[in-house]
């Protein structure tokens, strides 16, 4: 429910970012396959260096 909302955050705000798209696309499959740890890693990378939200308050 949530990935849909950042996608278009992602889309609206960092101009469709593809190191974005691609960590979301892993958080979705994470949490598709139950793995919280996977999760909890794709989440983290959200607000590490690089391109992302870089907010822990998503």
């Amino acid at each position: 429910m949530l990935l849909p909302q950042l996608e278009a955050l992602n889309a609206a705000h960092f101009g469709a970012s593809t190191q974005i798209y691609r960590t979301l696309d892993a958080l979705g499959q994470a949490v598709q396959g139950a793995d919280a740890g996977k999760a909890w890693r794709a989440f983290g990378a959200l607000d590490g260096p690089g391109d992302n939200f870089a907010t822990w308050a998503i």
